[in-house]
């Protein structure tokens, strides 16, 4: 149980974007990844790692991209770390996107694979998991991590989320007043800030006929995460061209909410493993993001990939 009084402490988590091209084409980077994650736990104080979606490329359709990330993610939960999978638009059984014309409209929502892989039965077991949207539907799930002082309430949720996932998001929320709150989703922003909205081409609900009645970045943003006080962060990936970036907005009860975008995907070797470090320090408190390379073991500074002394007070 957190109490206010113990001892300030710090403590990170990595959030991990798409994928989908390692899994596909480079497993032995998907590997290098987990294996640095999981050597620098102790030394990061890592807490939990997230992914952002697109774990792969082809759905249902290449079963041995599930296997690979199975067998990567394994490296992680193996050394116990609590390991919290959005679902992206490539996870679903049959691929809701295609880069060969239109995309049929009886293609549909379904993951099926995704979750016999990475389903409810890996987290009915953890201390930290608090539920799922659906029985067994991994993709909308949340959890309770933190630590003696803090908790911090992790909401997972799918590709461009039905207006009903997003209710049910808000009731989780609300139930949970006295935890800073982490949102995690697949399509939300871009590179540049923006928020995804209904101009934009690529917008789920416009692209993919299997999202069509989804909320993109903006909706969620106006309808819904705006409005809770306790709302600290948002990350999502999917949009290229990639890299990282990130804007801040006050919510309506005047807490800042920090949003980011990462996704390194149509980079060299699919992104070469590259994922984001969240270090929260409770003596602030404040946020600092870095960004690694496992391939090369160095921690990056291109423009927007390392941000210091956030304040989240």
């Amino acid at each position: 149980m957190s109490t206010p009084d113990s001892p300030p402490e710090t403590f990170s988590f990595v959030v991990i974007p798409d994928t989908q091209v390692l899994a596909r084409d480079h497993p032995d980077v998907l590997l290098t990844m987990a294996r640095w994650i999981r050597e620098h736990t102790r030394e990061l104080s890592l807490r939990a790692v997230v992914h952002l979606g697109d774990i792969v490329d082809h759905g249902a359709r290449d079963e041995l991209q599930f296997r690979r990330s199975l067998e990567a993610f394994a490296v992680l939960e193996s050394a116990g770390m609590p390991l919290l999978l959005a679902a992206g638009n490539h996870d679903y059984d049959d691929p809701i996107t295609s880069k060969r014309g239109p995309v049929p409209e009886e293609r549909s929502r379904d993951l099926v694979m995704f979750n016999q892989y990475f389903g409810q039965h890996r987290l009915d077991d953890q201390p930290w998991f608090g539920g799922t949207f659906e029985p067994q539907g991994a993709e909308n799930m949340y959890a309770v991590l933190g630590t003696t002082r803090e908790s911090f309430l992790f909401v997972v949720l799918e590709f461009a989320p039905r207006p009903a996932v997003m209710a049910w998001a808000d009731d989780v929320i609300r139930a949970h007043p006295r935890c800073k709150v982490v949102v995690i989703t697949h399509s939300y922003m871009f590179l540049n800030g923006e928020r995804v909205n209904a101009t934009h081409p690529a917008n789920p609900k416009r692209k993919y006929p299997a999202a069509a009645t989804g909320r993109d970045g903006e909706d969620m943003w106006t309808d819904h995460l705006s409005h809770h006080p306790n709302l600290l962060a948002v990350f999502a990936g999917h949009h290229i061209p990639g890299g990282a970036g990130h804007r801040v907005d006050l919510g309506v009860h005047g807490n800042a909410v920090y949003q980011f975008f990462q996704n390194w995907q149509d980079f060299e070797l699919g992104g070469g493993g590259r994922f984001r470090i969240v270090t929260y320090d409770e003596t602030g408190p404040t946020l600092r993001i870095r960004v690694v390379n496992p391939t090369t073991g160095r921690y990056e500074s291109e423009p927007g990939y390392e941000l210091t002394a956030l304040d989240v007070g």
